[in-house]
C-alpha cells in the first residue's frame, strides 16, 4: 500500500476494553480546573484563586494539568502544584505525569464512547476505568473484536477533528481562459525598446536569448574613437603622470572593437521583441487620479485660550505675602 493510499483510507480501531478507555478520554466532556493559582495583586481571592479553566474532554484536562505542574526545583526537581496533594517533589517528568494521572483524575469521570448510551439524563459516565470496562462487556459485548472506522455514527464526537471524505470536497474551478480573450477590448500602445545598432548586439540577438543585453558605455565618445583609430596619435615626451588611487577601480575598455554608430538609423527591433515578455504595454487614456504619497488632511481645532503656566507648591502664599507688602507702600504691585 502506497503513502497516498494511507492517506486516504480512514483510521479504524478494533473495539477492546483498552481501545475503548483509551477513546472514552477523547470523547467531549466539560470538565473546570479547580487548581489553586496565584492572583493578582489586590484580587478578592486574596494571594491565591481558583483556575477556572474550562476543557473539553479527559485528555485536554490532564495535558492541562501537567501544564499547571511542569516547573522545576533548583533543576533537580519537579513540583506537584495541584491542590490535596501529599507528594509535591518528583524526581522526573515521567514521575510526575503518572502521579497526576494516578492521583489526580482517578475521579474524572470516564464517559462511554458509544453513542447508543446517550439518554435523556446525558452521557453514561464511569469514575473508574474498570467500570467502563464492565460496562462495555455487558452493553456492548456483542462489538468487542469488530474493527469500526473512527468515522462511524456509532461513536460520540470527541475532541479531534475529522478530516473531511473525499465525496464533500469541491473540485476546484476550472482554469481561466487564454491571456488573449482575457484582456478586454480596448486600445493599447505597445513600445517598443530602442536599442543601438551594434554588430556586437546584432550577434546577441540573433541566438535564442529571454533577456536583453545592456550596452556598455565607452570611456570616450564614438567619434573621438574614430578619430583615434584613423589618425596616428603624437609622440607624448612628458613624464608620466602619477596615478591616482581611483584609477584602480576602473574598467578598461580599451580592448573592445571599435564600432561605428549611425545616427540616422531608427530604432533597433530584434527579432521576437513584441513577443511576452519583452514588451510595455501602456494603456491610453488619463491615469487614475491617485495620490498616494499625499499626507492625509489634519483636523482643524479651534482657537482656544492657552492654560494657566503651572506654578509650585507655595506660589499662592508667596504671591498673597508679596501683594500684602505692595499695599504697605514697601514697593509697587506689578501681578502679571
Amino acid at each position: 500500500m502506497t503513502s497516498a493510499s494511507k492517506r486516504q483510507s480512514r483510521p479504524t480501531v478494533m473495539i477492546s476494553p483498552e481501545s475503548v478507555v483509551e477513546l472514552s478520554k477523547s470523547v467531549l466532556l466539560s470538565l473546570d480546573c479547580s487548581t489553586l493559582v496565584g492572583s493578582e495583586p489586590g484580587s478578592q481571592y486574596g494571594s491565591f484563586r481558583p483556575c477556572g479553566q474550562t476543557l473539553n474532554c479527559w485528555k485536554a484536562f490532564y495535558k492541562h494539568q501537567v501544564k499547571h505542574c511542569t516547573v522545576q526545583k533548583d533543576r533537580v526537581h519537579y513540583i506537584c502544584r495541584l491542590t490535596d496533594c501529599s507528594r509535591k517533589l518528583h524526581k522526573s517528568l515521567s514521575s510526575l505525569k503518572t502521579h497526576i494521572e494516578l492521583w489526580h483524575l482517578k475521579k474524572i469521570p470516564l464517559p462511554c464512547p458509544f453513542r447508543t448510551c446517550v439518554d435523556a439524563e446525558g452521557l453514561a459516565t464511569f469514575s473508574r476505568s474498570q467500570d467502563l470496562v464492565q460496562h462495555l462487556e455487558g452493553v456492548h459485548r456483542d462489538l468487542i473484536g469488530q474493527t469500526i472506522s473512527l468515522h462511524s455514527a456509532l461513536f460520540l464526537p470527541r475532541w479531534e477533528p475529522f478530516p473531511p471524505s473525499k465525496s464533500h470536497i469541491r473540485p476546484p474551478p476550472q482554469l481561466p481562459p487564454p491571456s488573449s480573450s482575457m484582456v478586454p477590448p480596448i486600445n493599447y500602445f505597445v513600445e517598443p525598446i530602442r536599442i543601438i545598432s551594434t554588430p556586437r548586439l546584432t550577434r546577441l540577438f540573433s541566438g535564442e536569448s529571454s533577456f536583453l543585453p545592456v550596452t556598455h558605455i565607452s570611456r570616450h565618445p564614438p567619434r573621438c574613437r574614430m578619430l583615434q583609430s584613423s589618425q596616428a596619435a603624437p609622440q607624448d615626451t612628458s613624464p608620466p603622470l602619477p596615478q591616482s588611487d581611483n584609477d584602480g577601480s576602473r574598467h578598461d575598455f580599451a580592448d573592445l572593437p571599435d564600432t561605428q554608430f549611425h545616427c540616422t538609423k531608427g530604432p533597433l527591433t530584434p527579432p521576437n521583441i513584441l513577443d511576452p515578455p519583452n514588451f510595455v504595454v501602456q494603456k491610453i487614456g488619463a491615469p487614475q487620479q491617485r495620490d498616494l504619497i499625499r499626507p492625509l488632511p489634519q483636523r482643524s481645532w479651534g482657537l482656544v485660550d492657552s492654560p494657566p503656566p503651572p506654578t509650585s507648591i507655595f506660589y499662592d502664599a508667596l504671591r498673597k505675602q508679596v501683594l500684602t507688602q505692595y499695599a504697605e507702600g514697601e514697593g509697587a504691585a506689578a501681578d502679571d
